[in-house]
């Protein structure tokens, strides 16, 4: 108690403005962080979502300046979509999940269409073409996705022509 007893003592001496205990329940001396931006593998880029949810750019960390687009809904042919929600990039940054059409569920649940996009060759497909998938996930060695379906456990082997297959059976509702 004597800690915050001393931070609050100094930051009234420095502070202009009153402090009150309004303001600190209202989180108006909260910490805020940099939304959207994910670290790269190499530790020295980073990206966020551009463009109003139209591409995903690499930045430098050293300058902030834009080292290249990653992915932009307009260079990819037969993409029909114009913006896209979020990203899942793979551990070797070789693919990205690209996740568009994202409908809430509750809270921070949520279903989603996803596709794969190959950074090399800049090919895009559909994750699957059952319906909307749930927590997509990239193995650790980056050659298969895992997602949820209706409760159930799918997975797509990427070095297999995409081939999806139904993991489990027995998904209910709210179980």
């Amino acid at each position: 108690m004597s800690l915050v007893a001393s931070v609050l003592v100094a930051l009234s001496a420095q502070a202009t403005e009153e402090i009150t205990i309004r303001k600190m329940t209202n989180d108006e001396y909260s910490a805020h962080g940099v939304g959207g931006m994910r670290s790269m593998n190499d530790g020295e880029h980073y990206m966020m979502i551009g463009g109003g949810g139209e591409c995903l750019v690499r930045y430098a960390f050293a300058t902030g300046e834009v080292v290249d687009t990653l992915f932009s809904v307009k260079d990819v042919r037969n993409c029909d979509f114009k913006r896209f929600d979020g990203y899942i990039m793979s551990p070797a940054e070789d693919r990205i999940l690209i996740q568009t059409k994202t409908t809430p569920i509750y809270r921070h649940s949520f279903t989603a269409e996803y596709y794969i996009y190959d950074v090399r060759n800049k090919k895009m497909t559909p994750l699957s073409n059952g319906g909307p998938q749930q927590v997509p996930s990239f193995s650790p060695d980056g050659k298969m996705i895992a997602f949820v379906r209706d409760n159930n456990l799918h997975l797509v082997k990427l070095m297999f022509n995409n081939s999806e297959s139904q993991v489990t059976t027995d998904g209910k509702f709210n179980e």
